[in-house]
C-alpha cells in the first residue's frame, strides 16, 4: 500500500529529493496535499465538519493537510473508494463497513461519524402516494445496494408490515439520480437529504421522515485499512482531530458553518444555513465516539430485513486505540 508524500519545494530536484526523504524520516507525521473519502459529499450534511475542517485549518493544526474530498454515492461503491485512495480513510454508510468485513476485506472503523437524521422520502405533489402504505405496487428509489437507505427503506417497510415484494425497490447510483427519476416519473417515491430537501422543500411533498419511524442509528462512520491503522494510526489521529474540531464548529457556530458549506458545495448560503440549523437541532453529527446501543440499533433494523443474520463483533470491526481518551469514554463500547 503506497504512501506518497508530496512536499513542494522551490530548490533543485536533488535537494527536493534529499529534504524529502528528510523529512520522511524525522517528521513521518507531516503528510502534505492528501484527499479524503465521504460518502454524498457535495450532496449530504456529512460532509460539514470536513468543510469547515479544511477551511479553518483544523487538519493542518492536527499535523496533516487535506486538500480535498472524493465523494461517494453511497454503499459499497463508498468502501472500495476508500480501498483504492492514497489515503486510505473515508466516512461510509455503517451497513456497507459491515458487508465490507463480513466479505473479508481488510477495513477497521476508526471513529463514529454521523446519526440517521436526514433522511426523508418524498412524492411528488400530485402524487396519490400520501402514505407509507399506498407505496405498494409502487416504485421507491434509494441509492445503491448495501446502502444505508437500502437498510432504512427495508426497515420501515418491515415495520409497516409491507412486504419488499409487493414493490419495486430501485436502486437510483444516488440521491440526485433519485430525484431525476421521481421528476420524469420512473419512480414514484424517492430520497433525499439535507441540503437538497431544503433547496426542494417547495417542489416536493415528505411522504416518510427515517427518525420519526426508526430508533436512532450511527448510520456512518469512519474507516480505514488494518495495515494503514497499523503503520500510520498518528494520521488516522490527525483526520479524527481535525473532522472533532470541525464537529465542535459546526454546533458551536451554525450560521458561519453553514456559510463555509456552501462554499465547499457551491450552493446558496441562506439554504446551507437552514440545512445546518436542522441538523445541528437534530444533533446529527458525533464528534467521533462509538455509541454501541446506536450500533445495536442498526443491526436490528439489519436483522429485521433479513440484510444481516446473528450479532455483528463490534470489537471486530471497530478499533478505538486512536480516539482521544474523552471519547473512548463517552462511547459505550
Amino acid at each position: 500500500m503506497r504512501w506518497p508524500m508530496r512536499v513542494e519545494w522551490w530548490a533543485c530536484p536533488a535537494a527536493a529529493s534529499l529534504c524529502t526523504a528528510l523529512a520522511v524520516l524525522v517528521f513521518p507525521e507531516c503528510v502534505t496535499a492528501e484527499e479524503l473519502v465521504v460518502s454524498l459529499w457535495g450532496t449530504s450534511m456529512i460532509g460539514a465538519p470536513y468543510a469547515v475542517a479544511m477551511e479553518n485549518g483544523y487538519f493542518k493544526q492536527a499535523g496533516i493537510s487535506i486538500t480535498g474530498i472524493v465523494g461517494g454515492s453511497g454503499g459499497g461503491n463508498v468502501v472500495r473508494a476508500v480501498l483504492a485512495n492514497p489515503l486510505p480513510y473515508g466516512e461510509v454508510a455503517t451497513p456497507a463497513a459491515i458487508a465490507a468485513r463480513q466479505q473479508g476485506l481488510p477495513i477497521v472503523a476508526v471513529n463514529g461519524g454521523v446519526l440517521a437524521a436526514d433522511n426523508v422520502w418524498v412524492t411528488l405533489p400530485s402524487s396519490k402516494v400520501t402514505a407509507i402504505k399506498d407505496l405498494v405496487g409502487k416504485r421507491i428509489a434509494y441509492t445503491t445496494p448495501k446502502s444505508i437507505s437500502e437498510a432504512f427503506l427495508r426497515a420501515v417497510l418491515k415495520i409497516n408490515s409491507i412486504e419488499p415484494q409487493s414493490l419495486t425497490l430501485v436502486a437510483a447510483g444516488g440521491i440526485s439520480e433519485g430525484l431525476t427519476m421521481l421528476d420524469s416519473a420512473a419512480v414514484d417515491a424517492a430520497l433525499t437529504v439535507e441540503p437538497i430537501h431544503t433547496i426542494r422543500k417547495n417542489k416536493y411533498k415528505d411522504l416518510f421522515a427515517v427518525r420519526d419511524i426508526l430508533s436512532p442509528v450511527l448510520s456512518n462512520v469512519g474507516i480505514t485499512t488494518r495495515e494503514f491503522a497499523a503503520r500510520h494510526p498518528e494520521i488516522i489521529r490527525a483526520i479524527i482531530e481535525g473532522r472533532r474540531q470541525g464537529v465542535e464548529f459546526v454546533y458551536g457556530h451554525p450560521q458561519e458553518a453553514g456559510r463555509i458549506l456552501a462554499r465547499a458545495y457551491h450552493m446558496p448560503e441562506e439554504i446551507c444555513i437552514e440545512a445546518v440549523a436542522a441538523m445541528v437541532k437534530a444533533r446529527y453529527w458525533v464528534a467521533g465516539e462509538f455509541d454501541v446501543e446506536l450500533l445495536n440499533n442498526l443491526a436490528d433494523a439489519l436483522r429485521a430485513t433479513g440484510a444481516l443474520s446473528g450479532d455483528v463483533n463490534w470489537g471486530e470491526l471497530m478499533d478505538v486505540s486512536m480516539l482521544p481518551p474523552d471519547l473512548k469514554a463517552k462511547g459505550s463500547h
